[in-house]
């Protein structure tokens, strides 16, 4: 059975946009100290929890750069 290609590319699409607002939200929290008070996060550092937080995100941002530059080869 042949697969309908402009609906998978459409769903991928939507899929990708979902990750990153995740992505980005999660990063977000751990920048902003939200989870300081999780029961197996509380004993790290803020510090440590904002590298966490910067990482996410910018592995979040790479990722879709290198992404949209693939798709552009």
């Amino acid at each position: 059975m042949k697969k309908n290609k402009p609906l998978k590319k459409l769903w991928t699409f939507l899929l990708w946009i979902v990750g990153v607002i995740v992505a980005l939200g999660v990063g977000g929290l751990f920048v902003g100290g939200t989870f300081m008070g999780a029961v197996l996060l509380k004993w790290l550092p803020l510090v440590v929890h904002q590298i966490v937080g910067w990482t996410v995100i910018v592995a979040t941002l790479a990722g879709v750069l290198f992404a949209i530059i693939d798709t552009l080869d």
